[in-house]
């Protein structure tokens, strides 16, 4: 046994250095080089240390090695980290980089990983690159339509996931399933891996909805999670960056999703599979790159590239991982039998083997023994000291097997890191409450260290992983007979209260003020704070899952009003949370049942005081809900992705409206449409608006784009070269909402627009606040030495009217003059104050 150990040690460190070896040396050049030697260089979209790129690039070396082994190759390795800069001057220094390096070195073959490196490759191999023949690896089918058009001497691997593969997967384990939520940043690919799983389900003729989930932080995309209906799952595409613009690692945010999710999570990708995804036909790094290696290795002897076709099957994997199945309690019964299984446990016979062995063969002797012993007497002596050397034998594997039955019980039940007890533990003791004291009061409180990732991420996992142990033993303090500690996840720790006189608010306040002092980690002064949530039984739930539950929403609310404090859950928190999805639930179907209607509110120009244009207002008129408003379903429809269909057809109906008013005579007036950020981040944006204003015949100048100050600053980067497309053709940009975001001039200056909108905010105490008419003075003089127009919103009074006249503004709108109405009578409105200023 200590042999075979040995020699299994001695192997992994002998792979271990030569892989070291291999990789420190593809990126080396030496001096003198054979004349015979090849030149290979690999272009990388992304960093070193992204799985998907070190899984291509390192399968790549090792196959194109054993194809290569009697020749003379050398590698260079270039990384873009595309996934951390995507901008314009990551691009230039890439280039200059390359320019620099490769200029004068001649290249037999260049290796491009995704789109961004194959681009790059095809941009600038003739002028840096000596014109070699390039193989690409992690393309997808349409990039390299884009990219290589009229390319020749270039083939690779076409990167196409087989969904039918995984959602075959998903409906036979839960055949109830009609729904898959997709989890996809709101880069360019990440919304084209969307749109490519939701075209895919609906030509396939699936009848189950696919949803993607809007643009968030990572914490607000666990939050929703947990909440799900238990008809769906969740699918994990790619996701570099959350909402708030920070980078994120796909596998930690995948294992995230997986434990905070109360449905099955599935991927496209294998460096998610023992990360809490199930599985599925996922996209292989590994598989792309070999694959590439044998393309590479046919070109270096054959010398055709042309003769060497794309490769667009076999490149993914049908992979699933054996404890997440366990988790949601599924079998392998409906998993292909050619699949790789990950985390299969072994048989009581695999795991136990030698043990068995021991005992059936100390069995044998002893037969044996008593045998000879009953042929024998004269070696009875001799039989009765093997008898008990046996006996001690065995004695001494009966004891093993006792330490391990003990230290797998540690396992099941105590956090290794902490030591403290684990979500098993605790649910038996709730489970053991309700069933010997259901009518005495208990309380569960969720603690949360804010700010947690953020110290994981900037100390790294080693100090994290201290500073929850330093804090597991602060807690700890608070701990007796009536109060427990636990660890259940990441850094959140459980107090379950079971002594009926306690005071919870006074626990509560002791842990928040006990985190004031400072934890010392690894010499470090750490300033941290705790959130908590309070649920209670029987009061706010009846059993642990509903516990959890509504503890968790209330932590999250403590999150919310500030962090540093404690809420207790109660009935609003939660008919908040009902009340989301059941208008989410009837917003599906809204469009389709004609429930959405406009309105139309005037904007009256102060110079001529007439009617100069209206603002397009959405109204739901739900069967369910009755007027829903716009301020209740409007965030909902933008988390949902819905906002995109209901934007299109607010602007389409806003266009009909303009031309019915064209037919009319009326051709001098400006309709203003409110855009989201999601509808201004899809690709087919700009090109939806101009196609509408053509086919309606409306002119561009009668338009006039709305977008929230705070929507437009999240998404400038995303957003400046659409908007500045759009100005260039005669449409208006106006500023919505000015005052009550982030308000910076400087955006003033750099954005395209041509509106400022003073938000009501303001408007409502311009009359008796000396300090709001100096800001709103100030403000308006210097829009107009920019050229703005300045428009003043939710106008009511006369007074205002006439304060906001002598400030100078442009225009005005509000009930003072009307509210918003339907078409018909914003017709009559026109002609009415028309006739009334003629």
């Amino acid at each position: 046994m200590y042999r075979k150990t040995t020699g299994i040690k001695i192997c992994i460190i002998a792979i271990t250095v030569l892989c070291i070896m291999i990789l420190s040396g593809a990126e080396l050049s030496y001096a003198a080089k054979p004349e015979n030697e090849k030149n290979i260089i690999i272009l990388n979209s992304y960093h070193r240390g992204f799985e998907w790129t070190d899984d291509i690039v390192s399968s790549f070396m090792e196959e194109l090695g054993r194809h290569t082994s009697h020749e003379n190759v050398s590698y260079f390795i270039e990384y873009m980290d595309w996934k951390k800069y995507p901008t314009q001057s990551n691009l230039e220094n890439f280039y200059e980089s390359l320019n620099y390096k490769y200029r004068n070195q001649k290249i037999d073959m260049i290796v491009a990983t995704d789109d961004k490196a194959l681009e790059m490759a095809v941009r600038y191999r003739k002028e840096i690159l000596s014109d070699a023949p390039i193989v690409f690896a992690g393309v997808s089918g349409k990039s390299f339509e884009n990219i290589a058009k009229g390319q020749s001497h270039l083939t690779g691997v076409i990167e196409e996931a087989d969904i039918k593969k995984t959602i075959d997967l998903a409906t036979a384990i839960n055949p109830r399933m009609n729904r898959i939520y997709v989890i996809h940043d709101y880069t360019e690919s990440g919304i084209a891996m969307g749109r490519s799983v939701t075209d895919y389900v609906k030509n396939a003729g699936y009848r189950i909805n696919v949803i993607s989930i809007a643009p968030m932080s990572e914490a607000d995309i666990a939050l929703t999670v947990k909440t799900l209906p238990k008809d769906s799952i969740i699918l994990m595409t790619s996701f570099s960056r959350d909402s708030l613009g920070r980078s994120v690692d796909n596998p930690s945010f995948t294992e995230k999703i997986a434990k905070e999710a109360s449905v099955p999570v599935f991927s496209l990708y294998d460096f998610n599979i023992g990360r809490g995804a199930i599985g599925g036909n996922v996209l292989s790094g590994t598989v792309q790159g070999k694959l590439a290696a044998e393309l590479c290795a046919k070109i270096l002897k054959k010398g055709d590239i042309e003769a060497i076709p794309v490769i667009k099957e076999d490149t993914s994997r049908f992979i699933v991982d054996y404890n997440t199945l366990s988790r949601f309690g599924l079998s392998l019964e409906h998993i292909p039998r050619d699949s790789e299984i990950l985390n299969k446990p072994l048989s009581f016979m695999e795991v136990n083997k030698s043990v068995l062995y021991s005992i059936i063969a100390a069995f044998i002797l002893l037969g044996i023994f008593v045998l000879t012993l009953s042929l024998n007497t004269r070696k009875l002596i001799y039989t009765q000291k093997i008898l008990q050397e046996n006996n001690d034998q065995l004695n001494t594997l009966f004891e093993q097997v006792h330490a391990s039955e003990e230290k797998l019980r540690d396992m099941a039940y105590y956090d290794p890191l902490t030591k403290l007890s684990n979500r098993s533990s605790l649910n038996e003791d709730i489970a053991w409450h309700i069933e010997n004291f259901a009518s005495s009061k208990a309380a569960l409180m969720i603690v949360d260290i804010d700010n947690f990732k953020y110290i994981n991420d900037t100390m790294g996992h080693t100090f994290g992983d201290e500073l929850l142990v330093a804090a597991a033993k602060k807690l700890s303090e608070f701990e007796n007979e009536s109060l427990k500690i636990y660890r259940i996840s990441g850094d959140e720790f459980i107090i379950w209260v079971t002594d009926r006189s306690c005071d919870i608010k006074s626990i509560a306040e002791r842990i928040i003020q006990s985190f004031k002092n400072a934890l010392y980690v690894q010499a470090s002064k750490i300033q941290t704070s705790v959130s908590i949530g309070i649920a209670c039984y029987p009061d706010h739930a009846l059993d642990s899952l509903e516990l959890f539950k509504n503890a968790d929403i209330a932590m999250y609310e403590a999150k919310r009003q500030g962090r540093e404090q404690f809420v207790y859950f109660n009935e609003e928190l939660n008919r908040a949370i009902i009340e989301r999805a059941f208008i989410e639930q009837n917003l599906q179907n809204a469009m389709e049942d004609n429930e959405m209607m406009l309105h139309y509110q005037p904007q009256y120009s102060l110079d001529s005081e007439k009617v100069s244009g209206f603002e397009a207002l959405i109204r739901w008129n739900s069967p369910q809900l009755g007027m829903v408003p716009p301020l209740k379903f409007i965030k909902i429809a933008e988390d949902s992705q819905k906002i995109v269909t209901i934007g299109k057809w607010v602007f389409e109906e806003s266009c009909k409206f303009m031309r019915n008013l064209y037919d009319k005579g009326y051709d001098d007036l400006i309709i203003s449409v409110n855009i989201s950020v999601v509808q201004l981040i899809q690709e087919d944006f700009t090109e939806f608006i101009i196609d509408m204003i053509e086919k309606y015949d409306v002119k561009s100048s009668s338009v006039e784009l709305e977008i929230t100050e705070t929507a437009l600053i999240q998404s400038v980067d995303e957003a400046y070269e659409k908007l500045i497309e759009l100005k260039s053709k005669g449409i208006s940009i106006a500023l919505d909402d000015f005052g009550t975001g982030f308000s910076s001039l400087s955006y003033l200056k750099m954005l395209p627009i041509h509106t400022l909108k003073i938000d009501k905010s303001f408007i409502d105490d311009i009359v008796t606040s000396r300090l709001t008419q100096n800001l709103v003075g100030s403000v308006v003089s210097l829009a107009h030495s920019m050229n703005l127009s300045v428009v003043a919103e939710g106008v009511e009074t006369r007074e205002q009217m006439e304060f906001i006249k002598k400030e100078g503004f442009d225009k005005i709108q509000g009930y003072y003059f009307s509210k918003p109405v339907c078409e018909a009578d914003a017709i009559k409105l026109i002609d009415y104050r028309r006739s009334k200023s003629s």
